[in-house]
C-alpha cells in the first residue's frame, strides 16, 4: 500500500503523489522495493532494513539520504501476553521523508500531527508516538506482572507461571530496543545516550 501526504495548514493530511512530503510504503513488495532503490537512490540493504524485524535501531548518514531505523512495539492483544517489538524506517531523501514499514502502524493518526511545520515535525512526532506507544506497553506489563504475583503468590498454576514468563520475553525486547539505541547513538552523542 502506497500513501502520500502534505502539510497543509500546520497538519499532516491526505494528498496526491506530485504535492506530498511524506509517502508511506506499508508491507513493500520485492519490486516496490527495487523501486525505491532505483528512484530515491537508497540502497537495498537500507530499505530492507525497515522491514526486518531483527534490525537494530539505528541513524545512517549517507550522500544521498539519511535513514532512521527505528523499533515500535506492535499490538498486543490481552489473550496473548507476549509484547514484541517491530522495525521502521524513514528516509530523508529528495526534500521528502520516505516511510517503509512492514504493517500498517496508524502512523499519522492522532493529535501529534496535528502541529507540524516541516519534514523534522514530522519525524519527532513519530518518535514521539513510538514513545508514548512503549511507555503505554510498559505500564501494562507493570500492572498485569503485579496481578500476576498476586495469583502466583496464592496458587501455583501453571497458567500463570507461564503468563509471567511472556511478560519477562517482553521485557527483554524492549531492553534489547532500547540498548540498540543507546550502542547506536548519532555521531556526537556518545555511547550510552539512552539508558535502558
Amino acid at each position: 500500500m502506497l500513501n502520500y501526504y502534505a502539510i497543509k495548514e500546520y497538519k499532516l493530511i491526505a494528498c496526491s503523489a506530485e504535492e506530498s512530503l511524506v509517502i508511506e510504503y506499508i508491507a513493500p513488495t520485492d519490486q516496490e522495493i527495487q523501486d525505491i532503490v532505483q528512484r530515491y537512490k537508497i540502497e537495498e540493504h537500507d530499505a530492507h532494513s525497515c522491514l526486518d524485524t531483527n534490525e537494530l535501531g539505528r541513524v545512517k548518514f549517507e550522500d544521498d539520504y539519511t535513514v532512521f531505523i527505528m523499533k515500535r512495539p506492535r499490538s498486543y492483544s490481552s489473550n496473548n501476553l507476549l509484547f514484541q517489538v517491530t522495525s521502521i524506517g524513514a528516509f530523508f531523501t529528495q526534500g521528502k521523508i520516505l516511510v517503509i514499514a512492514d504493517e500498517e502502524p496508524n502512523l499519522f493518526g492522532g493529535k501529534q500531527f496535528a502541529k507540524v511545520r516541516t519534514r523534522h515535525d514530522v519525524l519527532v512526532n513519530i518518535l514521539y508516538k513510538f514513545i508514548t506507544h512503549f511507555i503505554s506497553h510498559l505500564k501494562v506489563i507493570n500492572a498485569v506482572s503485579d496481578e500476576l504475583e498476586q495469583k502466583i503468590s496464592t496458587s501455583m498454576e501453571n497458567k500463570y507461571l507461564i503468563s509471567m514468563f511472556s511478560l519477562e520475553k517482553s521485557l527483554v525486547y524492549y531492553l534489547l530496543m532500547l540498548r540498540s539505541a543507546a550502542d547506536n547513538s548519532p555521531p556526537g552523542r556518545g555511547k550510552g545516550w539512552v539508558r535502558p
